[in-house]
Protein backbone atom coordinates (compact mmCIF):
# COMPACT_ATOMS: atom_id res chain seq x y z
CA UNK A 1 0.00 0.00 0.00
CA UNK A 2 2.78 2.44 0.89
CA UNK A 3 4.63 1.75 -2.38
CA UNK A 4 1.49 2.49 -4.45
CA UNK A 5 1.00 5.76 -2.57
CA UNK A 6 4.68 6.66 -2.99
CA UNK A 7 4.54 5.88 -6.72
CA UNK A 8 1.42 8.06 -7.16
CA UNK A 9 3.09 10.87 -5.22
CA UNK A 10 6.18 10.66 -7.44
CA UNK A 11 4.03 10.72 -10.61
CA UNK A 12 2.08 13.74 -9.33
CA UNK A 13 5.30 15.55 -8.41
CA UNK A 14 6.85 14.87 -11.82
CA UNK A 15 3.67 16.05 -13.55
CA UNK A 16 3.69 19.28 -11.56
CA UNK A 17 7.37 19.87 -12.36
CA UNK A 18 6.73 19.31 -16.09
CA UNK A 19 3.79 21.75 -16.03
CA UNK A 20 5.91 24.36 -14.25
CA UNK A 21 8.69 23.93 -16.84
CA UNK A 22 6.26 24.38 -19.74
CA UNK A 23 4.81 27.48 -18.09
CA UNK A 24 8.27 28.98 -17.62
CA UNK A 25 9.23 28.21 -21.21
CA UNK A 26 6.02 29.78 -22.48
CA UNK A 27 6.65 32.95 -20.47
CA UNK A 28 10.24 33.40 -21.55
CA UNK A 29 10.04 32.44 -25.19
CA UNK A 30 10.59 35.00 -27.91
CA UNK A 31 7.48 35.63 -29.98
CA UNK A 32 7.16 37.11 -33.42
CA UNK A 33 4.67 39.88 -33.65
CA UNK A 34 2.87 41.72 -36.30
CA UNK A 35 3.22 45.42 -36.86
CA UNK A 36 3.22 47.79 -33.91
CA UNK A 37 -0.18 49.49 -34.10
CA UNK A 38 0.25 52.21 -31.53
CA UNK A 39 2.79 53.61 -29.12
CA UNK A 40 0.75 54.59 -26.07
CA UNK A 41 3.62 56.19 -24.15
CA UNK A 42 7.36 55.71 -23.68
CA UNK A 43 7.01 52.26 -22.14
CA UNK A 44 3.71 50.85 -23.43
CA UNK A 45 2.80 49.76 -26.94
CA UNK A 46 -0.12 48.06 -28.65
CA UNK A 47 0.57 45.38 -31.23
CA UNK A 48 -1.71 43.32 -33.41
CA UNK A 49 -1.36 39.62 -32.68
CA UNK A 50 -3.73 37.00 -34.11
CA UNK A 51 -5.82 39.89 -35.46
CA UNK A 52 -6.33 41.27 -31.94
CA UNK A 53 -4.76 44.25 -30.17
CA UNK A 54 -2.35 43.31 -27.38
CA UNK A 55 -0.89 45.78 -24.87
CA UNK A 56 2.78 45.33 -24.02
CA UNK A 57 4.56 47.11 -21.17
CA UNK A 58 8.29 47.35 -21.81
CA UNK A 59 10.02 45.33 -19.10
CA UNK A 60 12.76 46.85 -16.97
CA UNK A 61 12.30 50.49 -17.92
CA UNK A 62 10.08 53.33 -16.75
CA UNK A 63 9.33 56.25 -19.04
CA UNK A 64 7.94 59.63 -17.98
CA UNK A 65 4.16 59.94 -17.77
CA UNK A 66 2.66 61.80 -20.72
CA UNK A 67 1.88 64.83 -18.51
CA UNK A 68 5.42 64.87 -17.09
CA UNK A 69 8.31 66.77 -18.67
CA UNK A 70 9.71 64.63 -21.53
CA UNK A 71 6.64 62.34 -21.45
CA UNK A 72 5.53 63.15 -24.98
CA UNK A 73 9.14 63.22 -26.19
CA UNK A 74 9.64 59.73 -24.78
CA UNK A 75 6.51 58.45 -26.53
CA UNK A 76 7.53 60.11 -29.79
CA UNK A 77 11.04 58.66 -29.58
CA UNK A 78 9.74 55.13 -29.04
CA UNK A 79 7.31 55.67 -31.90
CA UNK A 80 10.16 56.77 -34.20
CA UNK A 81 12.00 53.54 -33.38
CA UNK A 82 9.21 51.00 -33.89
CA UNK A 83 5.83 52.35 -35.00
CA UNK A 84 4.49 50.46 -38.00
CA UNK A 85 7.35 47.95 -37.89
CA UNK A 86 7.51 44.22 -37.19
CA UNK A 87 8.99 43.42 -33.82
CA UNK A 88 9.79 40.38 -31.72
CA UNK A 89 9.33 40.28 -27.99
CA UNK A 90 10.47 38.19 -25.07
CA UNK A 91 7.83 37.80 -22.37
CA UNK A 92 8.83 38.35 -18.73
CA UNK A 93 5.36 38.00 -17.21
CA UNK A 94 2.07 39.83 -16.82
CA UNK A 95 1.66 42.97 -14.72
CA UNK A 96 -1.20 43.76 -12.32
CA UNK A 97 -3.07 45.56 -15.13
CA UNK A 98 -3.01 42.48 -17.39
CA UNK A 99 -0.37 43.85 -19.74
CA UNK A 100 2.33 41.57 -21.09
CA UNK A 101 5.73 42.53 -19.69
CA UNK A 102 8.33 42.10 -22.41
CA UNK A 103 11.62 43.14 -23.90
CA UNK A 104 10.98 44.14 -27.49
CA UNK A 105 13.40 43.74 -30.37
CA UNK A 106 13.62 45.31 -33.79
CA UNK A 107 15.88 42.80 -35.49
CA UNK A 108 18.62 42.26 -32.90
CA UNK A 109 18.23 45.73 -31.36
CA UNK A 110 16.89 45.70 -27.79
CA UNK A 111 14.44 48.61 -27.89
CA UNK A 112 13.96 48.73 -24.10
CA UNK A 113 17.70 49.21 -23.65
CA UNK A 114 17.79 51.73 -26.50
CA UNK A 115 15.20 53.89 -24.73
CA UNK A 116 17.48 54.04 -21.69
CA UNK A 117 20.60 54.67 -23.83
CA UNK A 118 18.84 57.54 -25.60
CA UNK A 119 17.74 59.08 -22.30
CA UNK A 120 13.99 58.61 -22.76
CA UNK A 121 13.43 56.10 -19.96
CA UNK A 122 14.85 55.15 -16.58
CA UNK A 123 16.36 51.79 -15.85
CA UNK A 124 13.73 50.33 -13.49
CA UNK A 125 16.24 48.74 -11.12
CA UNK A 126 13.60 47.35 -8.77
CA UNK A 127 12.45 44.90 -11.47
CA UNK A 128 15.48 44.73 -13.74
CA UNK A 129 18.89 44.03 -12.19
CA UNK A 130 20.77 44.31 -15.52
CA UNK A 131 24.16 45.99 -15.26
CA UNK A 132 23.91 46.83 -18.98
CA UNK A 133 20.84 48.99 -18.35
CA UNK A 134 22.49 50.62 -15.33
CA UNK A 135 25.55 51.51 -17.40
CA UNK A 136 23.38 52.81 -20.25
CA UNK A 137 21.50 55.10 -17.85
CA UNK A 138 24.71 56.36 -16.27
CA UNK A 139 26.11 57.18 -19.71
CA UNK A 140 22.89 58.90 -20.89
CA UNK A 141 22.85 60.95 -17.70
CA UNK A 142 26.51 61.91 -18.12
CA UNK A 143 25.86 63.03 -21.71
CA UNK A 144 22.60 64.82 -20.71
CA UNK A 145 20.58 62.91 -23.29
CA UNK A 146 16.78 63.12 -23.44
CA UNK A 147 15.19 63.64 -20.03
CA UNK A 148 18.63 64.03 -18.46
CA UNK A 149 18.91 67.43 -20.20
CA UNK A 150 16.23 68.69 -17.80
CA UNK A 151 16.73 69.79 -14.21
CA UNK A 152 16.12 67.06 -11.63
CA UNK A 153 14.01 64.60 -13.63
CA UNK A 154 11.55 62.75 -11.41
CA UNK A 155 10.96 59.02 -11.87
CA UNK A 156 7.36 58.28 -12.86
CA UNK A 157 6.49 56.20 -9.80
CA UNK A 158 7.62 59.10 -7.56
CA UNK A 159 5.83 61.64 -9.76
CA UNK A 160 2.56 59.66 -9.49
CA UNK A 161 2.89 59.45 -5.70
CA UNK A 162 3.50 63.19 -5.45
CA UNK A 163 0.55 63.93 -7.77
CA UNK A 164 -1.80 61.81 -5.61
CA UNK A 165 -0.73 63.68 -2.45
CA UNK A 166 -1.40 67.07 -4.09
CA UNK A 167 -4.89 65.99 -5.23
Amino acid sequence: MKSIFARELIIQTITIIILICFTILACFSTKDSQVVKNVHDGDTIIIIENNKPKKIRLFGIDAPELNQPYGKSSRDHLSSLINGKNIKYKVHGIDKYGRTLAVIYLGKQNINLQMVKDGYAWHYEYYNKSKEYAIAQKEAKKQKKGLWAGKNPIQPHIYKRQSKRQS
